[in-house]
């Protein structure tokens, strides 16, 4: 008999959760603080749509679509269930009114906002493009008319030479500045070797060091 009553006080893990849920909900602070933990495990788990990937978003949506869809369908009264009024006499019955829905008119106004801000936008991008390019355009003449200007002033370099010479000189000329060009070279390097100074030899190298590119 003993053992027949201790089988049946076995409570079940059902049982013993929910006396653990009931004894828990009774201590207000117990309960507050078993709720701060569930919002905090809570924010730990959940993943913005941000963070998804494409499969995964596109899955999510559809899910999304299908939920609407059911809650829709349950928020409407069963046609079976709702029975029309009667036809006064003598009235005919018309056909349903048809017509857009709410739904595509506020889609359409909102497409109609966007298209003329886009316009707006572009518009304006075109201006400052404009705008831009004549900038350009007048920097570039500005420079173009320094340059002719400054032509006739400024020292030619070391290859603008050497081409002028090859382009216009006669072979006279050429020999002539080569002949030049060799005892300038001879000359400094000798006068390089007879300097006993390094000081002196660190400043001919300064001075007569340059870059050929």
């Amino acid at each position: 008999m003993h053992h027949f009553f201790a089988t049946q006080m076995v409570l079940t893990p059902a049982e013993k959760q929910r006396r653990y849920r009931e004894k828990r909900n009774a201590d207000p602070e117990r309960r507050l603080t078993y709720l701060l933990k569930e919002r905090e495990s809570w924010h730990k788990r959940k993943r913005l749509v941000s963070d998804l990937g494409e499969r995964e978003k596109r899955y999510k949506r559809k899910q999304w679509r299908k939920t609407k869809a059911e809650q829709r369908a349950a928020k409407q009264p069963l046609s079976g269930l709702c029975t029309p009024p009667s036809t006064p006499d003598g009235q005919e019955i018309g056909p349903p009114q048809t017509g857009p829905s709410r739904q595509y008119l506020q889609g359409k106004r909102t497409r109609k906002t966007n298209t003329k801000r886009l316009a707006k936008r572009l518009n304006k991008l075109q201006t400052e493009l404009q705008l831009q390019q004549k900038l350009t355009w007048r920097f570039k003449k500005r420079w173009q008319r320094e340059v002719i200007r400054n032509r006739g002033q400024l020292p030619d370099t070391p290859r603008t030479k050497t081409r002028k010479l090859l382009r216009y000189a006669t072979s006279s000329a050429v020999k002539r500045t080569l002949n030049f060009h060799h005892v300038l070279i001879q000359s400094v390097i000798k006068r390089y070797q007879e300097t006993k100074s390094q000081r002196q030899k660190q400043h001919m190298s300064r001075l007569f060091t340059g870059c050929v590119s």
